[in-house]
């Protein structure tokens, strides 16, 4: 599979300018370890946010046909991103992006919580959404924890050609942490968490 991810990216820590958490940093891994390509854009606002993801949709049968994987990485909570402290963007928004960059493409949500759901509303978000497939995580999560599972499954999602068994993979291979971040993914082949 000649998966790629596009990745956008919020503000970790906006009341430390010191800070410099980053999922780039495991994105440029996954790319010099194991040739992963990817897209990022780190994202603070509404317009910048929706402007990337109308751009991928735009142009999904041609130059960016190959990113398969969106990745969102930001501060969450139930069904929503958190772009800064301000500004947050319900995770049904995305379904109404005119250009529908979700289609055929797997979607997952780093984040805190956004996938804290009943099973209908997950399935309801997965189809009007068209995605391949959702995964996130229903609990909050420490960033390290999450950036090792992420890493992890980045990369088996790029390496597998048939993702129907990514689900069983990670929580098999990485039951406990798999549990306390609350993993959650929904295909035509897990339809449920």
């Amino acid at each position: 599979m000649n998966s790629k991810i596009f990745c956008l990216e919020g503000e970790w820590h906006t009341n430390d300018l010191r800070d410099q958490s980053t999922v780039e940093t495991y994105l440029r891994f996954l790319k010099e370890t194991f040739g992963i390509d990817y897209l990022y854009r780190k994202v603070n606002t509404r317009e910048a946010f929706f402007k990337y993801l109308e751009q991928l949709g735009r142009y999904s049968k041609g130059r960016y046909k190959d990113y398969s994987i969106i990745y969102l990485a930001f501060h969450g909570d139930k069904k929503k991103l958190w772009l800064d402290e301000i500004d947050a963007v319900e995770i049904d928004e995305l379904s109404e992006i005119k250009s529908t960059p979700l289609l055929n493409r797997i979607v997952h949500f780093g984040s805190c919580r956004t996938l804290k759901m009943n099973v209908e509303d997950l399935e309801e978000f997965w189809i009007s959404s068209q995605a391949k497939a959702v995964s996130g995580f229903s609990r909050n999560i420490d960033f390290m924890e999450a950036s090792l599972f992420d890493i992890a499954y980045l990369h088996k999602l790029c390496s597998l050609k048939h993702t129907g068994k990514i689900f069983n993979f990670m929580n098999n291979k990485f039951k406990r942490l798999s549990n306390d971040l609350g993993f959650v993914y929904i295909d035509k082949n897990n339809p449920k968490d």
